[in-house]
């Protein structure tokens, strides 16, 4: 302002009415406004000014304004862990978990679905999803990340679902982002694995001191749950693999992300093909002692979303679950491929070869892994 001279004759009469007003004390009056039209930013005291819309001054008080400035962390409204606000948090989750899984149903499956909810909670399911003829009795449990509940509580009733599961989120205290999850049910149309004996108790004690039991809950341990680090992969849980064409589109952009736009040359004109999204000329013969190439054309860390070793084990050991009776496979080709990955990376950290009933498991991977690749690539 000290770099501003103004003319005495561009300075105009002030107003009779705001002569002797404190204008930056808010007074005991009605906001009020002046309308006029403006074409041009005019200084406001000019005399011959271009017309232009302002505001009285002594509608607001500038000394009381709290622009929160310089504050770098967000303002707290309250504190989320506080029991009084538990039930507000379970709903605020349950929300975002549906926007992320219509969002994958939606845009990536390329389906419609249901919700539906029940009226009182009486067998054990919070939601009921019904998607790709299937018909999934939900329950929704909530952690916070770093949180450090070890175990959950499960209804008898929801075993009787055909289809029950318990989807355990881990929620960003900061955001409410939510991810991973702790998966524990069937395929679908399968009920639930067995609850086991253990009778779930009340979490307050009656008046002699004693929690006494609750005999339609039985206490699950989170040792049991098989964590899924995306929604991606919990939709597969929840209705089966993802539609072909969207399974084929992310498994080709996380190939031609490893290429990095070039053609890396590699040691049999089959795996060049493959890298690139073919996978018709995969061989018949594709064993494990000839396919560790192959299974490094894929980074099975990344595609699987976890940062290492350790994040993967639950991937592995939920493969070997889902194995059928008769030893196939089952999953999806990313799955299978990443299995393939993390075991050839697990032999090479453990410095040995397989024994020849895992080199039997593992041949019939790169069998199941062949035919599911080609059958997709079609």
């Amino acid at each position: 302002m000290a770099d501003l001279a103004l003319h005495p004759a561009d300075i105009g009469a002030i107003e009779p009415r705001l002569v002797r007003q404190l204008l930056l004390r808010p007074p005991a009056l009605t906001p009020h406004a002046l309308h006029i039209l403006s074409e041009a930013p005019a200084d406001i005291h000019a005399r011959h000014r271009a017309p232009m819309m302002t505001i009285v001054l002594r509608t607001m008080s500038l000394i009381s304004l709290d622009l929160m400035a310089g504050q770098s962390e967000p303002r707290v409204m309250f504190d989320l862990s506080s029991p009084k606000h538990s039930v507000l948090l379970e709903k605020t989750l349950e929300h975002i978990f549906l926007v992320e899984l219509s969002k994958i149903l939606l845009l990536q499956v390329g389906c419609s679905f249901e919700v539906l909810r029940s009226e009182f909670d009486s067998e054990g399911y919070d939601l009921v999803v019904d998607a790709r003829e299937v018909i999934r009795h939900i329950q929704l449990k909530g952690m916070m990340r770093g949180g450090a509940r070890s175990s959950v509580n499960i209804n008898l009733g929801l075993g009787r679902k055909a289809s029950g599961c318990v989807v355990w989120m881990v929620a960003n205290p900061q955001t409410l982002e939510i991810g991973p999850f702790y998966w524990f049910g069937g395929a679908p149309g399968a009920p639930l694995p067995p609850l086991g004996d253990k009778i779930a108790r009340h979490s307050k004690a009656n008046t002699q001191g004693i929690k006494t039991l609750r005999q339609d809950l039985r206490e699950v341990s989170k040792g049991r749950f098989e964590r899924v680090e995306t929604m991606e992969r919990l939709v597969q849980r929840l209705f089966g693999a993802t539609a072909p064409r969207v399974a084929l589109e992310i498994l080709r952009a996380h190939l031609a992300e490893r290429r990095g736009g070039g053609d890396a040359a590699h040691s049999a004109w089959w795996l060049d093909q493959a890298a690139k999204g073919d996978f018709s000329s995969i061989p018949d013969d594709l064993r494990w002692d000839t396919s560790a190439e192959f299974a490094h054309l894929i980074d099975g860390y990344r595609l699987l979303g976890v940062e290492g070793p350790p994040e993967a084990r639950s991937h592995m050991e939920s493969m070997r679950k889902r194995r059928a009776l008769d030893g196939r496979w089952i999953g999806t080709v990313s799955d299978l491929w990443i299995m393939l990955f993390l075991e050839h990376r697990r032999f090479r950290f453990e410095g040995r070869d397989p024994s020849p009933a895992e080199v039997a498991d593992l041949d019939r991977l790169c069998r199941d892994l062949r035919e599911g690749a080609i059958a997709l690539g079609a």
